[in-house]
């Protein structure tokens, strides 16, 4: 089934962070049409100047999402594809990811 998600320009890690979380209503009420919390789930997204919250699964049509308050929180779709995930600690900067 199609997946959702929603992202702002990563200008500032924490401005950004802040954007995304408060439209699901993690630092206050949430920041959507509906007012409604949604669940926080992983990954957080940072890629191409970009931040990313991916949506949870129940929220599978552009119908049952509510629409962003905040002008700079856009919904996306995202396309089907295959991924892997390798397992890291630490911290990472962009340039050493792109080495990974």
């Amino acid at each position: 089934s199609p997946r959702f998600g929603i992202t702002t320009t990563c200008s500032s890690d924490n401005a950004s962070f802040r954007s995304l979380a408060g439209y699901i209503g993690v630092t206050g009420p949430p920041q959507n049409s509906l007012s409604e919390s949604i669940s926080m789930t992983a990954p957080v997204v940072k890629a191409e100047g970009k931040m990313q919250f991916i949506l949870p699964k129940s929220y599978d049509d552009l119908a049952k999402i509510p629409k962003p308050s905040n002008e700079n929180v856009k919904v996306f779709s995202i396309p089907e594809e295959t991924g892997a995930v390798k397992v890291f600690s630490g911290w990472v900067n962009d340039a050493k990811a792109e080495e990974v």
